[in-house]
């Protein structure tokens, strides 16, 4: 009796240490297979230990010369139009689909060119996991191109603190985008701070 007694104790406590972990919900990307990222300052994590509160979600890769440069900087200009109202800023993240290529230091690189606070912005790297079902569930697509680069599209998701997208919208529409605007208003109540 005192042995299924300690057994059933053991279970509780691993339920209650892993219970974020064992509850996201079935639409949340922390219930994809694992992504462990690198950031440009050299900070490792799980995508799941993004949870907690919104943010702002895209995908990159560092040598791009048309999209990419033109999606940070129209999240730039969104976040500054957002704060300029009132509204505290809300972090984001953007992953690179060129891992390979876009290591830390290029990635500090990138940061550092478009003069991005690391406090609000992050930018990532995959060190393991399979990107393509985030791609998939946030409606990013590339492929590599013959001479080099990729062909892709640059798409913007509002994510909540579990994880589930309750927007998107494209990075040449997000500086105007209303709907997504009072969408990031809704969910950033719990934000807090300024860089």
């Amino acid at each position: 009796m005192r042995v299924r007694a300690c057994i059933l104790i053991v279970i509780w406590l691993v339920r209650a240490l892993y219970a974020d972990e064992l509850t996201w919900p079935s639409n949340s990307i922390y219930s994809l297979p694992a992504l462990s990222l690198e950031n440009q300052l050299g900070r490792q994590e799980n995508i799941a230990s993004w949870s907690g509160h919104p943010y702002l979600l895209g995908m990159f890769y560092g040598s791009c010369q048309m999209v990419c440069p033109i999606e940070i900087e129209a999240i730039k200009t969104f976040e500054d139009r957002f704060h300029a109202q009132g509204n505290p800023w809300i972090k984001v993240n953007l992953i690179s689909f060129d891992s390979s290529h876009d290591q830390r230091t290029n990635l500090k690189q990138e940061a550092d060119q478009h003069h991005l606070n690391s406090a609000w912005y992050q930018l990532w790297r995959v060190k393991q996991g399979d990107l393509g079902y985030l791609a998939g569930v946030l409606g990013v697509t590339w492929r590599a191109l013959p001479g080099g680069g990729f062909k892709h599209n640059a798409v913007v998701a509002l994510m909540d603190s579990q994880g589930r997208v309750v927007a998107k919208t494209t990075a040449l529409a997000l500086v105007h985008d209303e709907s997504f605007l009072h969408a990031v208003q809704a969910q950033s109540s719990s934000v807090q701070g300024v860089p």
